[in-house]
């Protein structure tokens, strides 16, 4: 039984650090990006606060609706590099951010998967034991 939850810890460990670290990624790519191109500190703003206001839930790890509300705000970042792709003026900063959008989507997505399994089991302990296999 507890080595069911060890392995959905050990999921969820590893999934957090893969978020934190295409989260960074993110940041910084926007951050390149905006110093340059053609800065302007209103856009900067624009372009981080949303990243930003998810700080909080990451450092507590134990809230997966962040997780799940991140990928939604994703989903504007890969639209926006994407069509910067396809555009004729397309930079490297603009396939490295489709790349850490993508990367963050998928560890944030797995992350809340197995956060919000671990705290179920850890809150339902008996759930745990009926899923045990019968000797």
């Amino acid at each position: 039984m507890s080595s069911n939850l060890e392995t959905l810890e050990q999921k969820s460990n590893l999934w957090y650090r893969a978020t934190l670290v295409f989260y960074m990624g993110l940041v910084i790519t926007v951050i390149i990006t905006n110093v340059t191109q053609q800065f302007s500190p209103l856009k900067l703003v624009v372009q981080l606060v949303p990243l930003l206001i998810f700080v909080p839930g990451l450092i507590h790890k134990i809230h997966h609706r962040t997780y799940s509300w991140m990928c939604f705000v994703l989903l504007v970042y890969f639209m926006a590099y994407v069509v910067e792709i396809g555009s004729p003026l397309m930079q490297w900063t603009d396939i490295l951010g489709v790349i850490t959008t993508v990367g963050l989507f998928i560890s944030a997505m797995m992350a809340a998967r197995f956060i919000q399994r671990w705290q179920y089991y850890l809150n339902n302990p008996h759930e745990l034991a009926e899923q045990a296999p019968q000797k």
